[in-house]
Parts: C-alpha cells; structure tokens; sequence
C-alpha cells in the first residue's frame, strides 16, 4: 500500500488537498507526526476531507518515541 508523508512538507494543508485530490483508494497519507494536531488549521482541513467523505482518518503510535503519526486514507469515489 503506498504511503505519503507531508511532516516535512514546507506547504502541508496544500500538499494534503493535492494528494487527497490525485491519490487512488487506499493511499496513506500521513499529514501530522507528533503529541497533539487538535485545532490547528492541518487539523481542520484533515476533517473537511473526512466529512466530504474523502478519506478515513486514523492515528498510530510510535511507542518508542510517544509520538503519534495522524494519517489520511483515501477512500473510493462515490458511485
């Protein structure tokens, strides 16, 4: 499965619009890595394209680290 990660992307919420909009089904797109995303503007475009029904939205953690990587995945174009 293949995997995009914008962490270090110098434009994020552009880059994550541009991959959510030419990813196929099932991509990973990986748009934040570390302790805390909630209110910030990545956040807020992350759960636009979650309730336009884009993409699921999902979190994993780094257990060494603590960390958490906040990722995007692409789901299938409605029919």
């Amino acid at each position: 499965m293949d995997v995009i990660d914008l962490t270090k992307d110098s434009s994020p919420i552009v880059a994550f619009q541009e991959a959510v909009d030419s990813s196929a089904p099932g991509v990973k797109i990986i748009y934040h890595r570390g302790r805390v995303l909630a209110g910030s503007r990545m956040a807020r475009a992350a759960l636009a394209a979650f309730e336009m029904g884009q993409v699921e939205l999902v979190q994993r953690r780094d257990k060494p680290s603590g960390f958490f990587e906040f990722i995007a995945i692409k789901k299938n174009a409605p029919h």
